[in-house]
C-alpha cells in the first residue's frame, strides 16, 4: 500500500509525523512525504521520499519570510495577516494537492490535525484518509517510570500554557527534575519568530 503524508514545516508537527511514517515504512508500507519546498530538509532527514507541492505559490524560504513578516505585526493586524497566510495557503493546497495525488498514485492519505479542510480533496477523490493529531501525549499523573529530566517552555498566551504549568507541577510531585520557563507575553509557536529577542532567548534555552 503507497501512503502519503501531508505535513507542515513545523518540527513539533515533523518530528511525530515523520516517525509514524518510518513506522508504517517499516511494516513493508510505500510510504512518501508531501509538503511544500520549505519541509525537504526535514523530510530528507528523517530518510523519506519527498514530493513537492504548491511550488509556485509557496516557494522555497516562503515559511521564514512569512514567519519574519508576521513577528513585526500585532493586534487586529497580526490577525489579519495570519488570517489571510492561511487563506493563501489552503487555495494553493486546493489548487494543487488533487494532481499531486494523482500523478503519485497513493492509495491513502495521512493528514496533520492542522489541515483539518483539507479532507475534502481526498474525498472528492475517492482516497481513504485520516487526520492524526500531534499534539504530545502527557502522562499527567507523572507516575511513568524513568522519566528524564524536562525543560518545559511555556508562553503566557498559549491555549496549551495552563496544560504545560499542570505538567510540570505533576513531574515535580513526582520527584523527576524539571525547569519550567514562562515567556508570559508570547502566543504559541513563538520561538518561530527569530527576530524577536525573547524567540532568541528562547532557542538558546532549549538548546536547539
Amino acid at each position: 500500500m503507497k501512503i502519503a503524508f501531508l505535513g507542515v514545516r513545523v518540527p513539533g508537527h515533523l518530528n511525530p509525523t515523520t516517525t509514524l511514517a518510518r513506522k508504517l515504512r517499516n511494516r513493508g508500507h510505500d510510504v512518501v512525504f508531501i509538503s511544500v519546498l520549505d519541509t525537504e530538509p526535514y523530510v530528507r532527514a528523517a530518510q523519506l521520499p519527498f514530493i513537492p507541492y504548491c511550488e509556485k505559490e509557496i516557494p522555497l524560504e516562503s515559511v521564514r519570510q512569512t514567519t519574519d513578516q508576521s513577528s513585526t505585526l500585532q493586534g487586529q493586524a497580526a490577525l489579519e495577516f495570519a488570517i489571510r497566510s492561511v487563506a493563501r495557503g489552503l487555495k494553493s493546497s486546493f489548487r494543487n494537492l488533487p494532481q499531486t495525488l494523482l500523478e503519485a498514485r497513493v492509495d491513502a492519505l495521512v493528514l496533520d490535525q492542522v489541515d483539518y479542510g483539507l479532507g475534502l480533496v481526498p474525498m472528492h477523490l475517492g482516497i481513504p484518509y485520516v487526520h492524526i493529531s500531534n499534539a504530545l501525549h502527557l502522562d499527567y499523573s507523572g507516575n511513568t517510570p524513568g522519566l528524564p529530566p524536562a525543560h518545559i517552555q511555556i508562553a503566557g498566551n498559549d491555549v496549551l500554557r495552563d496544560e504545560g504549568v499542570a505538567y510540570a507541577r505533576k513531574l515535580d510531585a513526582a520527584e523527576v527534575e524539571v525547569t519550567l520557563v514562562r515567556y508570559d507575553s508570547m502566543i504559541h509557536d513563538y520561538c518561530f519568530f527569530k527576530s524577536l529577542r525573547v524567540a532568541r532567548e528562547g532557542h538558546r534555552d532549549s538548546r536547539c
